[in-house]
């Protein structure tokens, strides 16, 4: 509202339509709630595509008939994007979705389901949360304790110092090498990619970690939307626990109900790529997300090729299947495939990210990029895959936690020193908030 008031209107739009659609869906016939259900997908998407996707569409559509010598120009209308609208579309769908699938009962209390689909903490970035455990705790918080509210505020400043100190470093010279590619090496575009690869997961992560530490001090429990995914061994691991929030949104309203992998093989395939495709869409309106969620498609069922056709090989396909029957092997070709995906979901367009992985798989060249700089980041993110490889899922936060007083004390104030020295103090916005 601080730059456009009119913008709050969408978000008293989707309150109303669905909480209207709600009662008519939980109440009607088979008939009328089916109709009610697609009045409010289509209210809602049509929404999300109006101010995300239409700009995009309308251009390669004019584009598309230019090119078959057809002379109709519809209008091509660039909209602002509204902040959140990605996140907040998605929370207030699964809301009449749980009702038409019979997983809850509507919210008669029309401020409490605003309060669901606005929710302060979440509502720019998620995690994207559920009908089913955010309202009943907006119903009842839990009981507020000063042990509650300590691990709030030490996650709130954990998120702070992965974006400030990690992310936002790491994101000056991938920003220096993706915003100019034609004037680095080959070298110079790995390092970017490496650090990329780190950034976003530090950006988003930290983001996720602030809102769930914010949401602590009310009583609330977000979910853990990251689960280390960059120390997985597989494609599927990795998704797993990936922007956990969306995959399992996915899982539950796209993939299952199109039958998930209950069917033959071949339908499988289909799901699998239509998963990976919406989800690729989702995140922007630009052909590199679609090649983006397209190569990840390709990786998933080719790693369920591997590991169907396993037990029927010998040891030396194994290796070609999978690197190495080794555990690190298996890791590091997962982590090689994810952050050549990267590329396209970074670039400004595909022959740019063509231009950048030409650069990367042909002759290295020599680094161009300020050493110490680079070796300071590696020093990051070393430090960052240790923290996490010995803290376990990150529900259960850091260990350090569990020391004594004065332990816990001095990480925290160790934390606020790096962020007061080392954070990069410019107006750096988090990554998904273009999302």
């Amino acid at each position: 509202m601080a730059w456009n008031p009119i913008y709050a209107l969408l978000l008293v739009f989707s309150t109303c339509i669905d909480y209207a659609a709600g009662m008519k869906i939980y109440h009607g016939t088979r008939k009328s709630r089916k109709i009610w259900l697609i009045a409010s997908l289509i209210s809602n998407f049509g929404m999300l595509f109006t101010f995300k996707y239409y700009g995009f569409f309308s251009r390669e559509f004019n584009a598309g008939l230019t090119f078959l010598g057809v002379d109709l120009n519809i209008p091509e209308m660039d909209f602002l994007l509204p902040i959140g609208i990605s996140f907040y579309t998605f929370q207030t769908v699964s809301y009449t979705l749980d009702i038409y699938f019979r997983k809850r009962e509507p919210e008669r209390n029309i401020f409490r389901l605003g309060l669901y689909v606005a929710f302060f903490p979440q509502a720019i970035a998620g995690p994207i949360e559920r009908s089913t455990t955010l309202l009943p705790q907006l119903i009842s918080p839990a009981e507020i304790n000063p042990e509650r509210i300590a691990l709030g505020l030490r996650l709130m400043l954990w998120g702070f110092f992965k974006k400030l100190v990690i992310a936002d470093r790491l994101g000056l010279t991938v920003d220096q090498v993706y915003g100019n590619p034609e004037n680095f090496t080959g070298l110079d575009h790995l390092a970017a990619t490496l650090f990329f690869a780190f950034q976003i997961y530090v950006d988003f992560s930290a983001y996720s970690e602030i809102a769930m530490g914010a949401a602590m001090l009310f009583g609330i429990q977000l979910m853990v939307n990251f689960d280390r995914p960059y120390l997985r061994t597989s494609i599927k691991e990795f998704w797993r626990h990936w922007h956990i929030s969306l995959t399992t949104w996915f899982r539950d309203y796209v993939y299952q109900p199109l039958g998930g992998n209950r069917i033959n093989e071949v339908v499988w395939i289909r799901n699998i790529f239509i998963v990976f495709l919406l989800s690729a869409i989702w995140h922007g309106a630009n052909w590199t997300f679609v090649v983006w969620g397209v190569l990840h498609a390709g990786y998933f069922f080719l790693w369920h090729l591997a590991e169907v056709m396993w037990p029927r090989t010998g040891w030396a396909a194994k290796f070609i299947m999978l690197a190495t029957p080794i555990k690190i092997g298996q890791w590091a070709l997962t982590f090689t495939l994810v952050c050549l995906a990267w590329v396209f979901f970074r670039a400004s367009s595909v022959d740019s990210a063509m231009y950048i992985l030409t650069q990367i798989l042909s002759v290295p060249g020599v680094l161009t990029l300020e050493g110490f700089w680079v070796g300071y980041n590696l020093v990051l993110i070393s430090l960052l895959l240790l923290i996490e490889y010995q803290s376990g899922r990150r529900d259960k936060w850091l260990p350090v936690y569990k020391n004594s007083f004065p332990m816990r004390l001095g990480f925290d104030c160790a934390l606020i020193l790096a962020i007061l020295l080392l954070g990069i103090n410019t107006n750096n916005t988090f990554i998904y908030f273009q999302f």
